[in-house]
């Protein structure tokens, strides 16, 4: 059975976090993985986890978490440097807290195909190939 958290008809309850729940990157490069919390009250805490980690903010080796608020709610943002191969078999989770309770994301990393690598020439001609069509 799975139990949603519910606001109040005030718009006051625990934080809502919504996230794409698989979020891609190319190996070898920087990724980022966001997750965005609705909260009223705002959260109190944002932490990441992974493994044995727990990051709230700053930097832990290829680790930064950052956190911007904005006008519908915060963003906080895991970015890894140098991804690498175990970093797409790895679970990562957001959670917020706040005074009525929290809520957690799950986000996977999918390793993105390397646009440079990939076919994209053939269909990059293809498309201007029909538009230079004369209907």
């Amino acid at each position: 059975m799975v139990t949603l958290p519910v606001n109040n008809c005030d718009g006051v309850g625990p934080p809502i976090i919504s996230s794409t729940q698989t979020q891609h990157a190319l190996h070898g490069e920087k990724g980022q993985i966001k997750c965005f919390i609705r909260s009223t009250p705002p959260p109190d805490r944002i932490a990441w986890s992974w493994k044995e980690n727990v990051l709230e903010s700053g930097t832990s080796g290829r680790y930064t978490v950052e956190t911007v608020s904005t006008d519908e709610g915060v963003i906080s943002t895991l970015t890894i440097s140098n991804i690498v191969r175990a970093d797409f078999q790895t679970i990562y989770n957001c959670t917020a807290w706040n005074s009525f309770g929290s809520d957690t994301e799950i986000i996977r990393l999918k390793e993105q195909d390397d646009p440079s690598t990939s076919g994209t020439t053939d269909d990059v001609m293809m498309l201007r190939s029909s538009s230079d069509l004369d209907i």
